[in-house]
């Protein structure tokens, strides 16, 4: 999958069925953190592993994701 980051995260996000409350509770970040990455409103920020297994990634798409995030 490529695109920016904000739409990787969303999907990735809903095709593991997290809500966006989960994925902030289990990356320590608030729900309004969360939204504003996924809207593009917050700069991204370099998913960590934690964050990246909350959403089940491949290595490969945890990649692609932290390539989005750093340009």
């Amino acid at each position: 999958m490529t695109g920016s980051f904000d739409l990787q995260l969303r999907r990735y996000r809903l095709r593991a069925g997290v809500t966006q409350d989960e994925l902030a509770r289990r990356s320590e970040a608030s729900v309004r953190t969360v939204s504003g990455l996924e809207t593009g409103r917050h700069a991204p920020w370099p998913p960590r592993r934690a964050n990246t297994d909350v959403l089940g990634l491949a290595a490969a798409e945890r990649d692609e994701l932290l390539a989005a995030a750093t340009g």
